[in-house]
């Protein structure tokens, strides 16, 4: 079960949004009235519905919460969101693509500010907590950077700064122009490693429309500090078209680009080298490519990735690419 049905996230709650920015070193704060927000707890078996819109950067009214959606809903079909998988395979089996991973991680932390306690235990995301002289900092990209290690990725090139996920595309080829579940999304990018945000993509839907989560999200006052301490994780929703150049109005700033995680051998969720969509074993630690059938350290059973999901393989008619039993 995720997080977000536990606890003090069980039911629906409302936020408050107020000015914002988060942008890391080298970016100016934004100073637009935000609405109010309330995100809903996702069900346990996968999806996105639709939901309360709203943004500290854009002022309007707050939407309502929708249902949710093994294969996601909302403006168009969803085609691809986070996922809490049940059965034997378990979280420490292959049961996710590397895109999954990132976006249910993200969803357990809606509703925690910067030195809230995490989904993994800790009392911050990176340095968001005290980056900023012992203070709160903007901590959007450490929000960002932070759920993508928690899913396995070397963020060892990422910083504090919402630019620096651009640089990371740049420098490692995974800069692309169309949204893939688990990407970070830069926003308002200057030049120069500066950025004005960056959240995560947590639903891809069929007509290209998307569900981002955002760290450092509605906050209020006129210092770093006073914003930082009062935004929170959020779920930015209803969903809003995932093109570059384009400023959706939920997010009110312009779409940069998307970048996925180095070494994810293709941008998460496209094809593979057998065509489909790859699948990230955590028995392994790394992307599997489609077809790949692997012996799961949870259960012993074997799974095999079909076009980014694992299946048990005796589902799956196709011969594998490639074996990988346990040692």
């Amino acid at each position: 079960m995720l997080r977000g049905m536990s606890g003090r996230r069980a039911a629906l709650f409302a936020f408050v949004l107020g000015t914002a920015a988060c942008g890391g070193a080298g970016s100016e704060p934004a100073s637009v009235a935000g609405d109010s927000n309330a995100p809903r707890a996702p069900s346990t078996d996968a999806g996105l519905g639709t939901g309360a819109g709203s943004s500290e950067h854009t002022s309007g009214t707050s939407g309502t919460s929708g249902s949710s959606a093994t294969s996601g809903s909302g403006s168009g079909t969803g085609t691809s969101g986070a996922s809490a998988h049940a059965g034997d395979a378990g979280r420490d089996a292959p049961t996710m693509t590397l895109g999954e991973r990132i976006a249910t991680i993200a969803l357990e932390n809606v509703g925690d500010g910067a030195c809230s306690t995490n989904s993994a235990g800790g009392t911050t995301y990176e340095t968001s907590c005290t980056g900023n002289a012992g203070s709160p900092e903007y901590w959007c990209a450490d929000f960002v950077q932070w759920v993508w290690a928690q899913a396995g990725v070397d963020t060892s090139s990422l910083d504090a700064a919402a630019g620096s996920f651009y640089l990371y595309g740049q420098n490692n080829a995974t800069l692309h122009t169309t949204p893939s579940l688990g990407d970070g999304v830069v926003f308002n990018y200057q030049g120069g490693g500066v950025a004005e945000h960056v959240a995560i993509v947590a639903l891809v839907n069929a007509d290209g429309t998307i569900e981002t989560v955002s760290g450092d999200w509605g906050g209020v006052g006129a210092t770093e500090a006073a914003f930082a301490s009062t935004s929170q994780v959020t779920w930015n929703t209803p969903a809003y078209p995932g093109i570059e150049g384009t400023s959706p109005a939920i997010m009110g700033m312009a779409i940069a680009g998307f970048v996925s995680p180095a070494g994810s051998g293709t941008p998460l969720g496209s094809s593979g080298a057998d065509g489909g969509a790859g699948c990230y074993s955590d028995t392994l630690g790394k992307e599997m490519p489609d077809n790949a059938c692997v012996q799961s350290a949870s259960d012993s059973a074997w799974y095999q990735c079909d076009s980014g999901t694992w299946v048990a393989r005796d589902a799956d008619p196709t011969t594998c690419n490639g074996t990988y039993p346990l040692p």
